[in-house]
């Protein structure tokens, strides 16, 4: 049984569970796109914290990575060499796998991030 979609996700429009397989196999466009096209994903609670879903903004690991030491470390630990997946909803990126790359990218003051780049049409291939 699936769960429910969280608020947080359905507001962004990913309406949908995505399988993060098919992220990674299907064929999808990769290009290199600014890193501040996700800065805004950056300010929602996507993480958990203290065993609480959905509860921690990325940007506060960024502020206080001695607090947040864990999520702080497996941002750092992540391999930038692998794209992340993004959906176009509405003419705005949405990080579906990544935010972690991401979030280094944009510690090291990276310009680009390389994206796997879906679209609305490709949801069917995508979706659990």
């Amino acid at each position: 049984m699936k769960r429910d979609i969280p608020n947080i996700t359905k507001d962004i429009g990913l309406d949908f569970w995505w399988d993060t397989k098919k992220l990674w196999t299907e064929e999808a466009p990769i290009e290199k796109l600014p890193i501040k096209d996700f800065e805004w994903m950056f300010h929602l609670p996507f993480w958990t914290d203290n065993g609480k879903e959905m509860s921690l903004r990325p940007i506060e690991v960024i502020k206080n990575p001695q607090t947040h030491i864990e999520q702080y470390n497996r941002t750092m630990e992540t391999d930038l060499s692998y794209p992340i997946a993004a959906i176009n909803i509405d003419n705005k990126w949405v990080i579906m796998d990544g935010l972690h790359r991401a979030l280094k990218a944009y510690i090291q003051k990276n310009e680009l991030i390389n994206v796997k780049k879906f679209y609305k049409g490709d949801i069917p291939r995508i979706e659990l």
